[in-house]
């Protein structure tokens, strides 16, 4: 008879503690095979993040040189609002009759086992193999009521998908779901909640349609425009000192310019380092967005007047900013610069030099 361990879960997303386990189960239980089991709508947990298409593609990648584990989207497939162990299960038992069904949970789920739909029924037709959480020890009462059995995961992990998807615990995932994570903007609303107020996320929200919009006008990538725009404040709240400790380790040459340009330099250092973003051209984009350059890419000049022109703005040249940069991202970017500067010597300001070198490069009469 084949011997299949079910791991099921949102998982929103799929990370490296979820394939130790299957690992683990695979081994000491001695399966044939392991299922990934997501399911559309847990009744005991609140909705997820990630779309179904996104968790399916997470999976994929995670599990693509695992020839033993393997995706079953029955649950995302069912019409079934939300999920419900047992009636997978009466369905898997009926589909495989010469399988004999593992079904994993964690010791975080022990104790809730009693609110489970159809528990006394489930826990005939499978095996239910009990995987230590820390914070949540397996009691001998629990284990013995549901004929559970044990299954040592180590080391043992409290992982916390919420820190995952903030950015706090990224180093949990694998490398290539980092990157579809990062490519797909997913996971940016909590990115975003984790390191601004409401207010600053909006206005991150409308920079990053706004270069998306432009992006499409003047032919540039709109989904770099779009991440770009939407991460260029990331940093923006940050305290001076956790500002200063960040540019200290990475670019240290960056402590010398002025203070409102910190969170430009470090918002593009966060996304290189931290989140790890590959995409070099997104990165400079943020990197630029608030001083300019002497080079600009039209990505750079995109993200640079998407948040100058986002639609919160309301300063009384912004409507004539946004036409012209719909039409000539150059001849914006100098009128722009022209406007600052008037502003900024009215208010008795002394310009820098890296300004004047930039103003006299991209300013047109």
């Amino acid at each position: 008879m084949k011997k299949i361990g079910i791991l099921g879960g949102t998982f929103d997303p799929i990370h490296n503690q979820h394939i130790k386990i299957a690992k683990t189960a695979f081994s000491k239980l001695k399966l044939d095979e392991v299922w990934i089991l997501p399911n559309k709508k847990n009744p005991l947990k609140n909705n997820v993040s990630a779309t179904t298409e996104q968790r399916i593609a997470m999976i994929k990648l995670a599990i693509k040189n695992l020839a033993w584990l393997k995706l079953n989207e029955y649950e995302l497939k069912s019409k079934s609002k939300v999920s419900y162990s047992i009636n997978t299960i009466k369905y898997l038992t009926k589909t495989y009759p010469k399988t004999e069904f593992f079904f994993i949970i964690g010791s975080d789920n022990l104790a809730t086992l009693n609110q489970w739909k159809g528990i006394d029924e489930l826990n005939k037709l499978v095996k239910i193999i009990v995987v230590n959480r820390p914070h949540y020890p397996k009691t001998i009462e629990l284990m013995q009521r549901y004929h559970c059995e044990n299954l040592v995961v180590q080391p043992s992990s409290d992982v916390s998908s919420s820190k995952i998807r903030t950015g706090e615990a990224i180093e949990l995932l694998d490398p290539k779901v980092i990157d579809y994570i990062n490519n797909n903007l997913i996971y940016a609303q909590e990115r975003l909640n984790f390191n601004l107020d409401q207010e600053r996320i909006q206005h991150c929200l409308n920079v990053g349609q706004a270069a998306k919009e432009l992006a499409i006008k003047h032919h540039v990538d709109p989904n770099q425009a779009l991440i770009a725009g939407t991460f260029h404040d990331i940093a923006k709240q940050w305290p001076k000192t956790q500002l200063t400790k960040y540019l200290n380790k990475y670019y240290p040459e960056g402590l010398t310019a002025p203070f409102n340009l910190y969170h430009a330099y470090v918002g593009a250092l966060y996304l290189k380092h931290h989140l790890k973003f590959h995409d070099q051209d997104i990165i400079d984009a943020i990197f630029k967005h608030t001083s300019g350059d002497l080079k600009m890419s039209k990505l750079d000049l995109i993200v640079f007047l998407a948040d100058k022109i986002s639609k919160e703005r309301k300063y009384p040249e912004v409507k004539t900013l946004r036409k012209l940069a719909a039409k000539d991202l150059s001849l914006a970017f100098s009128k722009y610069l022209e406007l600052l500067r008037t502003n900024l010597l009215n208010k008795n300001v002394k310009l820098n030099q890296e300004f004047n070198l930039i103003y006299e490069k991209w300013h047109k009469n």
